[in-house]
């Protein structure tokens, strides 16, 4: 995941920082005390529970600040007890004067956000800060996204870059991706495509799987750095083993090419089913075709066959034409043209104009379907609109043949 600050100008997915996404410190120790029911009164709708009890007894008889953190929690969240905005808040603000790193967080989010209690930007800061000293790293992220999104009162993105910079000095390493797309397009910094590397490389190390694809890119391109297809193969085949899509189908075809390492068509065709197994369609059709060549592997027509119609069930029109033809010759299947025109149909929909052709004449010829000229003229005039020849040369020798114009082939419609 990614942080998305600048208003779509970065290419990173949007982190939330709203009370329901902060993470859940280590469950509290509870004590069983026979006197905790005297705190029952306190609260209203709570569930009469030993264990609720205690943790109700801890926060507000002992000042324990984790059992006011997780009461706080409680009230936010209106779990076992009546969602209580400023009670929670209350109960964050005496953990975080505890010097309760979460609390903090949590109390500096609120004032943010002006929840349970007044908006408090220039408070905020200063809560934030301390639960970053605390060891929240992601309160200085916090910080540079409100900044950057203008939660602070106004957009200020070298503001957003101070604080995303000091949450990426300690390891951040959402931060340290923020600041790696900052410095490529030169947002609240100057641009400087060796930093932009850098904090990606910084990110890639601690598992970053998406740094870790925009690094071994750099590498190739020798973008920041010197190229080193080397380099990028052992990133990307890191970012492959945790299993990323994008990863596995670039491995193959660097392998298919030779860089990085020795032409190996079957290290190649492996990744791919990795990517093919994970339901991506590209990889699907991709390895359906080396399984029909025999590419990386021996001929495997009914492998191919079934890999290809998954390719063309998640829509990859090329695939779909491709079974078209397979049934049609009855290659990894029997011989179906019935099947073929369906496959057909589904690319012809799609708006593929060797698709629209195709079917056209199936439909003029009978083809796998009954004979229909209506249709093959709707067929042909769709192909035909897309500048395809053969489908304009065919339209007007159908209409030539039947003795009919182009407006009455095309059923009243408009151009």
């Amino acid at each position: 995941m990614r942080l998305g600050t600048l208003n779509g100008n970065l290419d990173t997915d949007k982190r939330g920082v709203t009370m329901n996404t902060i993470r859940r410190p280590l469950s509290l120790p509870r004590i069983t005390l026979a006197c905790a029911l005297a705190a029952l009164p306190l609260v209203t709708g709570c569930k009469q529970t030993t264990d609720f009890t205690s943790l109700i007894y801890q926060a507000n008889f002992e000042d324990n600040e984790w059992a006011q953190y997780e009461l706080a929690e409680h009230y936010a969240s209106g779990k076992e007890i009546s969602k209580d905005d400023v009670k929670a808040t209350e109960l964050f603000r005496r953990a975080a004067e505890a010097d309760l790193g979460w609390a903090q967080y949590a109390y500096g989010l609120r004032k943010i956000e002006g929840t349970g209690t007044a908006k408090d930007p220039d408070g905020a800061v200063i809560w934030l800060q301390k639960a970053a000293e605390n060891g929240i790293t992601q309160a200085y992220a916090s910080l540079g996204e409100f900044y950057a999104n203008g939660s602070m009162g106004k957009v200020d993105q070298i503001e957003a870059a101070k604080w995303y910079l000091k949450a990426a000095e300690i390891g951040d390493r959402y931060a340290q991706v923020e600041m790696a797309n900052r410095y490529e397009k030169g947002v609240g910094v100057p641009h400087d495509e060796r930093q932009a590397t850098r904090w990606r490389y910084r990110a890639a190390k601690q598992g970053e799987t998406w740094a870790q694809i925009d690094l071994a890119e750099r590498l190739l391109a020798g973008k920041g750095t010197k190229p080193n297809p080397v380099a990028a193969l052992r990133w990307l085949e890191r970012a492959a083993r945790s299993g990323d899509v994008t990863a596995q189908k670039t491995l193959a075809e660097m392998y298919d090419q030779g860089r990085g390492a020795p032409n190996d068509p079957t290290a190649a065709t492996l990744w791919l089913m990795m990517a093919a197994n994970s339901g991506d369609g590209d990889a699907q059709y991709q390895l359906a075709t080396r399984l029909l060549e025999g590419k990386g592997t021996n001929p495997r027509p009914e492998d191919a066959r079934h890999w290809m119609e998954q390719a063309a069930i998640s829509g990859n029109v090329y695939a779909q034409k491709t079974l078209a033809e397979m049934y049609d010759l009855g290659l990894g299947t029997r011989a179906d043209p019935m099947a073929a025109t369906q496959w057909l149909i589904e690319a012809a929909n799609s708006g593929d104009v060797r698709a629209q052709y195709d079917l056209a004449i199936r439909y003029a010829d009978g083809i796998g379907v009954e004979p229909d000229r209506a249709k093959a003229l709707e067929w042909l005039r769709k192909a035909a609109e897309q500048n395809d020849p053969k489908a304009q040369f065919r339209l007007a020798q159908l209409l030539f043949e039947t003795g009919r114009n182009i407006d009455e082939a095309t059923f009243n419609e408009g151009p």
